[in-house]
C-alpha cells in the first residue's frame, strides 16, 4: 500500500511538472504565436514542394526545405514590392489630379451642383470660405495621399513584418518552416506517439486542419481574381482610365483588412466629382459597395467550406472574429479553429459519448 501510495504521488507530481512546464513554454511562445501558426500552415502548403525538392536534391531534407521556403518567400514577397510601388504611384497620380480639379473650380462645381440653401446657410454659420475650404481640402488630399502612398510603399513589401510587428519575426519564420519541412514526418511520429488521442482522431484533425488552411489560402486567391476581375469590368463601364490597373490593385488589395478595396475606389470616386462625372462617381461608388465587396462575403466561406459540410455562417463567422482578433492573419486561423472545434465534438458524439 506504501508502495502504491507513493507511485501514484509521483504519478501526480510527474503530470503536475508536465502542466506547469507546458504552460511556462506556452507563455514564453505566445508572443510568436501568429508566427508559427502562418509558419505551420505554409509547411502544410509547401509540403507537396517539399517533395519536388527532396527529389532533385537526393533527399537532403534540410538543403530541400531551404530551397522550397526561399522560393516562396521572394515568391511572394517580391510581387507584393513590385505591386506596392505601382500602388503609390498611382494614388499620387490619382491625388494630383484631384488638387488639380480642386484648382480649377471643381469643389465649386459640387457646391453649385448641389445648390442647397441648407448647406450654404451652414457653411454661412460656421463661416466658411469656399475658397479656404477649396485649398484646406487641396492640403488634405495631398497629405493624405502621400502618407498612404508611403506608408504602403513601406509596408507592403513587409507585410509579415507589419503584421507579427517586429522583424526577428521573419527569421522565426523562416526557421521554422525550414525545420516543420525538413523534420514533419518525425515531428507527426512523434506527436501521435505521445499524445493522449487515438490514431484514427489524430489523422481527422490532421486532415482537417490541412484541408481548411489549403481552401482558406486558395479562397483567398479566388476571391482575389474574382473582385479584381469584377472591379475590372465595372471601371472599366464607368470609363475609369486603365482599368485593368486598377482592377489588378484592387483584387490584391482584398487582403488588407477593413479599408481594403476602398484604397482603390474611394480615390476614384472623388476624382470623378471634382470634375464633374457625378454619374460615373456614383456607378463606381455603387458598384464597388454593392457587387466588389459582396463577392468577399459571398465565395471566401463557401470555399473556405468545401465539403466539410459546416454552415457557411460558422465559417463567415471565424473569418470576421478571427480578423477583429488577430487582423489579417486571424482571417487564416479563424476558420481553421471553428473547423477544429467542429470535427472535436463530432468525433465527441459519434464515437466518444456512446462509449461513455
Amino acid at each position: 500500500m506504501p508502495v502504491d501510495s507513493t507511485a501514484a504521488g509521483r504519478s501526480n507530481a510527474f503530470r503536475f511538472l508536465l502542466v506547469a512546464t507546458l504552460l511556462g513554454v506556452g507563455w514564453l511562445l505566445h508572443p510568436y504565436f501568429q508566427v508559427l501558426t502562418i509558419a505551420l500552415i505554409t509547411a502544410v502548403l509547401a509540403a507537396p514542394v517539399q517533395v519536388g525538392a527532396m527529389r532533385l536534391l537526393r533527399g537532403r531534407s534540410y538543403l530541400a526545405s531551404v530551397t522550397t521556403t526561399t522560393l516562396l518567400t521572394v515568391g511572394v514577397f517580391g510581387p507584393l514590392g513590385g505591386l506596392a510601388w505601382l500602388l503609390s504611384r498611382e494614388l499620387l497620380r490619382i491625388a494630383n489630379a484631384v488638387v488639380l480639379a480642386i484648382r480649377e473650380g471643381g469643389l465649386d462645381r459640387i457646391f453649385d451642383a448641389l445648390a442647397s440653401p441648407r448647406l450654404i446657410s451652414w457653411l454661412d454659420d460656421f463661416g466658411v470660405d469656399r475658397a479656404e475650404l477649396a485649398v484646406a481640402v487641396e492640403d488634405g488630399v495631398q497629405q493624405l495621399s502621400v502618407g498612404i502612398a508611403g506608408g504602403l510603399a513601406a509596408s507592403l513589401p513587409n507585410v509579415f513584418t507589419q503584421t507579427a510587428g517586429v522583424a526577428l519575426d521573419i527569421v522565426v519564420f523562416f526557421l521554422s518552416v525550414v525545420t516543420l519541412l525538413a523534420r514533419g514526418p518525425e515531428l507527426l511520429d512523434w506527436i501521435g506517439r505521445v499524445s493522449p488521442l487515438a490514431p484514427s482522431y489524430q489523422q481527422r484533425l490532421f486532415e482537417v486542419f490541412a484541408s481548411f488552411a489549403r481552401n482558406v489560402v486558395l479562397a483567398g486567391l479566388v476571391c482575389g481574381v474574382l473582385q479584381g476581375a469584377v472591379a475590372t469590368l465595372g471601371y472599366g463601364i464607368a470609363g475609369v482610365e486603365r482599368p485593368f490597373v486598377y482592377g489588378i490593385l484592387t483584387g490584391v488589395l482584398t487582403y488588407v483588412p477593413f479599408v481594403g478595396t476602398a484604397l482603390v475606389w474611394v480615390p476614384l470616386t472623388a476624382n470623378l466629382l471634382v470634375v464633374g462625372e457625378w454619374w460615373r462617381a456614383a456607378f463606381v461608388l455603387a458598384w464597388s459597395v454593392i457587387v466588389t465587396a459582396s463577392i468577399d462575403n459571398v465565395v471566401r466561406p463557401l470555399i473556405v467550406r468545401g465539403q466539410s459540410g459546416i454552415h457557411p455562417l460558422l465559417i463567415l463567422l471565424g473569418v470576421l472574429g478571427g480578423l477583429q482578433w488577430l487582423g489579417i492573419v486571424g482571417v487564416l486561423i479563424g476558420p481553421v479553429l471553428v473547423a477544429m472545434l467542429v470535427t472535436l465534438l463530432t468525433l465527441y458524439t459519434e464515437e466518444v459519448a456512446p462509449k461513455g
